[in-house]
């Protein structure tokens, strides 16, 4: 028997592995094709979608939302601003115009915030004040001159000048300015005293005399007093020296 003839031939388009339903176990035919079980997810891709309504901005709405929320912001910190409380010094007596100031005549208090913040601070020694304060009444830094102490020293005292506008330099003459008054004496040599300005006003609406409020030594006051009175002066200001300051 030849060993050839033992042997099987393999057959074309064998059937497959046998596919298992719910009916029982059946063979796959030739050229037969088999589909996947879909899964939830690719049942959920084709279900039919619901179309959510697009929201469109206008073209300000974006600014309007910045402005408003700015002015919450802005009525805010106003809010807070006006309530806000604030250290003050404050007379303990009435304090007369043209008097230096000591700690000793205030005290420390509180008052709501000035938007200006002009409340006066310390140091206040050797300023003077420029118009009467009242008991009780918080200093403002424009009711104080600058301070006289860095050029004149010993017991100060206030005077009033009549002059020219040239005197004052055609007005340009402001609180805090150091000066120099020169007395023209006749047939003697003139004398120079060390002051500061305090104010310096017209003293009319008309004509050309000026009022000028110093502070000088009152040494110096007391002994050219008649000469002071005679208005036979002239008022000198050095362009570099500086403004006295607090």
């Amino acid at each position: 028997m030849n060993s050839h003839d033992d042997e099987t031939p393999p057959e074309e388009n064998a059937p497959g592995p046998p596919e298992t339903t719910g009916a029982g176990t059946r063979r796959a035919q030739a050229g037969a094709v088999f589909r996947t079980p879909d899964r939830p997810s690719d049942v959920a891709s084709r279900q039919p979608q619901t179309l959510r309504p697009r929201i469109t901005r206008g073209p300000f709405s974006g600014i309007v939302t910045v402005l408003v929320v700015t002015g919450l912001v802005v009525a805010g910190l106003w809010s807070l601003t006006a309530n806000r409380q604030v250290p003050v010094l404050v007379a303990t007596a009435d304090l007369p115009a043209y008097q230096e100031v000591e700690m000793k005549q205030l005290t420390l208090d509180t008052r709501v915030a000035s938007d200006a913040g002009d409340y006066a601070t310390v140091p206040v020694e050797g300023r003077i004040t420029l118009k009467a304060i009242k008991k009780g009444e918080p200093l403002l830094d424009s009711d104080l001159s600058p301070s006289v102490r860095g050029l004149i020293r010993g017991q100060l005292m206030v005077i009033g000048l009549d002059v020219s506008r040239g005197d004052v330099l055609g007005g340009g003459l402001r609180s805090g300015d150091p000066i120099r008054v020169l007395l023209v004496r006749r047939d003697r040599e003139p004398i120079e005293i060390r002051a500061v300005v305090l104010s310096a006003s017209p003293a009319s609406s008309v004509g050309t005399a000026w009022s000028l409020v110093v502070a000088m030594s009152g040494q110096d006051a007391r002994r050219h007093a008649g000469t002071l009175a005679s208005g036979d002066l002239l008022i000198l200001k050095d362009p570099k020296a500086a403004i006295v300051t607090p």
